[in-house]
């Protein structure tokens, strides 16, 4: 089973991010940003904002000489499960088969909500790694890490 490692500070941003949604979808690249000022957030459907969300994955390889890369992306499934969709599915397929995009395996994590009279309620984050050959997301183990940031490399 592949695992997957998540800074604990973008942990927390991606439950803020779904928490201030309550009914809409919302989610990003895999660096818990938000979609973009233009995004479309659905009750059961984010279209992320395409030149902010490709700017960001931009800054991000600049910033860091190469050292990271687009993974894959987050969203949300208010009042929905931890289990991927067939949009989910189907979005993970097109990613892989991108040649532009050079990610055959993207990572999709999924934030499930609970909105209730007051607040939002938080679930267990889900991980998944698209599989070409079962064409299928398949479980990943998901560990959060607290990174030091007062560590220079």
């Amino acid at each position: 089973m592949t695992r997957v490692w998540l800074d604990a500070l973008a942990r927390e941003a991606i439950a803020t991010e779904a928490a201030g949604r309550r009914l809409r979808e919302t989610g990003g690249p895999l660096r818990a940003l938000p979609p973009g000022p233009r995004a479309q957030h659905r009750r059961t459907r984010l279209i992320p904002d395409p030149r902010d969300v490709r700017a960001q994955i931009d800054a991000v390889f600049e910033e860091t000489a190469g050292a990271y890369s687009y993974l894959g992306d987050w969203h949300s499934h208010p009042r929905g499960s931890v289990r991927p969709s067939e949009v989910d599915v189907g979005t993970a397929a097109k990613i892989a088969a991108n040649q532009a995009v050079e990610l055959p395996r993207p990572l999709v994590l999924i934030q499930p909500t609970r909105p209730f009279r007051i607040h939002v309620g938080i679930s267990a984050l889900g991980a998944y790694r698209w599989c070409p050959h079962q064409r299928r997301l398949a479980d990943c183990e998901l560990i959060l890490h607290a990174v030091d940031r007062d560590i220079e490399n």
